[in-house]
Order: structure tokens, then sequence, then C-alpha cells
């Protein structure tokens, strides 16, 4: 409830006058700001002391048909809207006379349009990264179905937390309720649908027929402005400003600051295509595309909002790529693995071009078969199973085999015997050095 109190003449019409308690617990301070639908108060709660600010309809605007119905829906959806670079909101409640109003944190700073005012264009990786944490305000916004149809630099607030600096959007929604204004109170009064210099074509034909990509040109208005020192249709009235939008184009971004970029100032003109269907598709298309010439120390948040850029239509492509080349990879190992692993398969040697085997005749029926006779080993022959046996210190003859049934074939023969008599080869060349024996490794 709302105590009694009289009015300060120096506040704007229709403001509570300090001292006056808001809902019970507010105590109204002084004056923050005014447009031409809402005034900011000042207020500390009774209770904890927080000091905190007020948004309050003007008597004028309470009248108007639905407004405040529809200025507390889009107060709730503004709380609902979370992040660093949203003002929270704490309390929607409402007045004596039903008129809401949203207590809000109390922010310590100044606005963007008040920044370029005492430091003229900024270095475009500063006014990137300023655009890109309203983008991802913006970006929460649109997903809820809100759009905010009054960006400007006013509305952009520098806050100071700490050792960093944060922009702040402002005024979440509050431009949708004046829909319901008619025309000729719409040329009245500028905040009844947005600021001239800032409103996108559409909107200048019907404030009810824009969405999210009248918020893109805005930005792109306000981006063109930090970087020029001046914004695409600064002309000395309304209606002239208007009548730009609608049918003139802006003059080049690099005609102003020739040190850009030339595919920063394509995006920012991009933003300002006439027709919505020619900007930026969606606001995360429009960060994805910024964030390339923002500040190196991007915010995470920012980074995890934005959309990968339109080269991302390729990726599947590159994944199977990917998976085509490891897999022709993986076969080559393979192959390499079951070529050296057949290499090292034991095979019957082959008798070298100085070493002759001789065999006797089969036998016959009658007579008991010799053994074979088999000629020495070259040393140089090695196998790849077992190491070298010592050589033997006389030669060994195989007697006749015992007269039983063989069951399996006989192992290999390692031992020597005595060749039988052949033309006397020519020398071996001298074998290589022995290999070490793998019992001493």
């Amino acid at each position: 409830m709302t105590e009694p109190a009289p009015r300060d003449p120096a506040s704007p019409d229709g403001a509570p006058a300090p001292g006056t308690v808001l809902a019970g617990k507010y105590v109204v301070e002084s004056v923050l700001g005014q447009g031409g639908m809402g005034i900011v108060l000042q207020a500390r709660h009774q209770r904890t002391e927080q000091a905190v600010a007020i948004k309050l309809l003007r008597p004028d605007a309470r009248v108007l048909p639905d407004v405040t119905a529809r200025f507390e829906r889009e107060a709730r959806a503004a709380a609902r809207i979370q992040g660093p670079h949203v003002v929270r909101v704490y309390d929607v409640d409402n007045l004596p006379d039903g008129s809401p109003m949203m207590v809000m944190e109390l922010l310590q700073g100044w606005d963007l349009g008040q920044e370029l005012a005492i430091r003229g264009p900024l270095p475009y990786p500063e006014a990137v990264g300023h655009v890109l944490a309203a983008c991802e305000a913006l970006s929460q916004a649109h997903r809820m179905g809100v759009v905010h149809r009054d960006i400007k630099p006013g509305n952009l607030y520098l806050c100071q937390e700490g050792q960093r600096r944060l922009v702040k959007v402002l005024d979440f929604g509050i431009s949708k309720v004046l829909d319901k204004r008619d025309n000729a109170a719409q040329t009245a009064t500028t905040a009844a649908f947005g600021t001239p210099q800032y409103m996108s074509p559409e909107q200048v034909r019907s404030a009810k027929n824009v969405d999210g990509r009248a918020d893109i040109w805005s930005l792109g208005v306000v981006l063109y402005e930090l970087l020029g020192g001046r914004g695409p249709f600064d002309e000395a009235s309304a209606t002239a400003a208007l009548a730009a939008i609608i049918a003139d184009e802006p003059r080049p971004l690099r005609e102003l600051r020739p040190d850009l970029p030339q595919k920063l100032a394509d995006v920012v003109m991009k933003a300002l295509e006439k027709r919505a269907d020619d900007r930026w598709p969606d606001i995360d298309t429009f960060m994805a595309a910024l964030v390339p010439f923002g500040p190196a120390g991007a915010a995470p948040q920012t980074l995890l909002n934005a959309k990968t850029p339109k080269i991302a239509a390729r990726e599947p492509m590159s994944t199977r790529r990917l998976m085509i080349v490891s897999a022709g990879i993986a076969a080559v190992v393979v192959g390499v693995f079951l070529f050296v692993l057949a290499s090292q398969t034991k095979k019957p040697a082959e008798p070298a071009a100085d070493a002759v085997v001789t065999a006797t005749a089969p036998p016959s029926a009658a007579t008991p078969a010799p053994s074979p006779t088999i000629a020495p080993m070259p040393a140089a022959v090695e196998t790849a199973t077992a190491p070298p046996a010592a050589p033997p210190t006389a030669p060994v003859a195989v007697g006749p085999p015992p007269k039983q049934a063989p069951t399996t074939a006989p192992p290999p023969v390692t031992a020597t015997a005595p060749a039988a008599p052949t033309p006397k080869p020519t020398p071996p060349k001298p074998p290589p050095p022995p290999a070490e024996d793998p019992t001493h490794l």
C-alpha cells in the first residue's frame, strides 16, 4: 500500500515525492529519470536497507487501453530474463490505483550515449564488445518472445562492477506496451514506439508487425554510431530521420572510419538492410559474425550463446572425410601388421647356392631304406623361432630308423651329417658376425 505524501514540485508530473512508501516497503528517495511513458525512482527497502530502482508508468500512459495489463505482463517476462547483461528484477507490484511498478537493481554508471559524448568514436574491439553484451541479453529475450523495440545508446547502461565494466540492457519489453496508441499519438511522442534514429523501416511503417530483426537493425545503428561517432540517419528532425530510414542508404561506414576492417564494416551494413529478410536472420547469427572483431577476452556467456557461422554447414562433410581418412589409415596399419606377422612365420629354408642336399633312391620292398644324408646348413641361415644351436664337436651319423608304424611326421632334424661325395663347391662367402646369444640379453 502507498502512503500519501506531498508531491515534490520539482519532480516530474505524477512522480511520488521523496518519503513516499510504495507497496508498503519501498521508501522513495529521488527521481532518477523519466521518459515519454515511464518514470524511474531511487528507493530503499524499509527492512533490508537495500537500494533499488523502481519504474512506474506515467499517469497519461496509464489511461491507454490495455497498457497497464501489458506492462505487468512484460515486467514479469523481464523478471525471468537472467544473465550478467540484464538488469535484475526483484519484484513486481501495484500502486493503489492498480497501475504496476517494477522493482529492479540500482545501477552505478552511465549509458553508452554519455560514454560516446565523452570519448568520441571507440576502438572497434571495445565497441563490438559492448554490442555483443547487448546481443546476449536480447538473444534470451527473443527466445522468450520479447522484442525490445527501443534499443539505443541510452538504454545500454555501462556500469562498474568491481574491476570490470559491463553493459546492461534497460527497459526490456517497455516498447511492446506502446502498440495500442493511435498513429497521431505515435507521431506526437517518440517514446510511443521507439526513438526515430534507431527504428527499423518496418517499425516506422507499423510498430505492431515487427520481430527480432527490428532489434538487429537498432543494434546495427548503435554499433555504427559507436564506431563512426555519428549515426547513419542523424537528421535535424524526427520527421527527416524517419524519411531517411525509409528511403536513403546510409553512408558507408569506412568513409567515417577508414581504419576499420572491411569485413566488420560489411557486418554492420548488413544489419542496416532496408528489408528485414536481407539482414542477419537472428540475433545469434549477428553475434557470431561480430565475435571475431570483439575483445580477446570476450565473456564466456557471449561465446556460448553464439551460433556457429554459416560455414558450419560443411561440418558434416568434414566429419565424413575425417572418418574415411581414419579408416584408410587403420587399414594401412593392419596391412603392415599382417605383413610383418607373415614374414616372421617359419618357412622351409631354401638351399643355398653353395650347399647340396642329396638323397638316396626310394628303398625297395626287399631292402631296408637307408637314412638320408643331410648336408650341413650354412652358418648364415638362421631361423626366427629359436636361437642358433651350439656347433657339435663331431659329426653325428643318423642310424636306420626303428621298425615301427609311423604316426606323425618327424620333427625337423637339426643335426649335421657328412655330405655325399660331390664336386667341390666354391667356398662360401664369410658369414656375417653371429648375433648375440639371447640368453645374455
